[in-house]
């Protein structure tokens, strides 16, 4: 009886599993992201690892777990939130160069009808979605892969933190939205971008962000980096997260105080280019 009604739901193109470390596997050309349910039957979690009743030639795949976790990995980033929702085109043109599925992730509650379809789903506003790349971890409201590339996008009170042996080495940042490329691992962050890393803070419209080589490049319209009463504006700005060095390049300008009986400049805190690090 259990096999028939088993083979019944597998026709319907439905299987539903509500154990922990339900797990599947999106595969996009060389990236292969890899999706698991570490909740708790117990708790309420389900994954639903194929569902096509639910929208018209949509074949749907939910990943549930309150008050636990729901891990997605692409090579070196690790994206963890409550709710992972797969969607698959089913008819997808001959020669389209996008692929079959998007990739949703975000925090709060959800509820399933009979056809096992999600409904009143409640979306968490808070920063429920992190991730995490070495030393770096970002947190936001949501996260989307969409099908035209292998860019995901979080938005929603963007704050990222790279942690240094000394936390008041820390670097913190913020902005609206973080874009990162899952085959590369690059990480760019846009709109009101601000970051705070020993006692400077620097203002700017895009953040290059490079956590394995320790690298975050600053740009604006000019770019702003302020340390006690030193002020710095350039169209680039250059931070090397190991070091706390930072350097300027483009147009520069700005207010700097210097003692003049010494030659350190201990409130500027920058320093000339380092031809071992490479040109960024």
């Amino acid at each position: 009886m259990y096999k028939l009604a088993l083979m019944s739901l597998i026709a319907l193109g439905l299987v539903v599993i509500a154990q922990t470390n339900s797990q599947i596997s999106i595969k996009r050309d060389d990236t292969n992201i890899i999706i698991t349910n570490f909740g708790s039957s117990a708790d309420g979690a389900k994954s639903i690892l194929s569902n096509k009743n639910c929208k018209e030639d949509i074949t749907t795949r939910i990943f549930y777990a309150p008050g636990s976790r729901v891990e997605t990995i692409s090579d070196k980033t690790t994206l963890t939130s409550e709710i992972a929702l797969i969607e698959k085109q089913l008819k997808v043109e001959e020669g389209s160069e996008e692929y079959a599925e998007t990739l949703e992730l975000f925090g709060g509650t959800m509820e399933f009808n009979r056809p096992r379809c999600p409904e009143n789903v409640v979306r968490s506003a808070s920063p429920d979605v992190s991730l995490k790349q070495g030393k770096t971890t970002v947190k936001g409201v949501n996260f989307f892969l969409d099908q035209a590339n292998n860019i995901g996008k979080m938005k929603g009170l963007i704050s990222l933190l790279r942690e240094a042996k000394d936390p008041a080495n820390n670097l913190n940042a913020t902005a609206d939205v973080l874009d990162v490329d899952l085959d590369t691992n690059a990480i760019i962050l846009t709109g009101n971008v601000k970051i705070d890393s020993d006692g400077r803070i620097s203002t700017a419209d895009k953040l290059e962000y490079d956590d394995e080589n320790g690298i975050a490049i600053l740009y604006g319209n000019p770019a702003v980096s302020k340390k006690d009463s030193d002020i710095l504006k350039s169209d680039i700005i250059v931070y090397y997260l190991d070091s706390n060095d930072v350097v300027a390049k483009g147009h520069i300008s700005g207010e700097f105080n210097f003692d003049t009986g010494s030659t350190d400049r201990p409130g500027l805190g920058l320093s000339k280019p380092n031809p071992d690090r490479g040109n960024p």
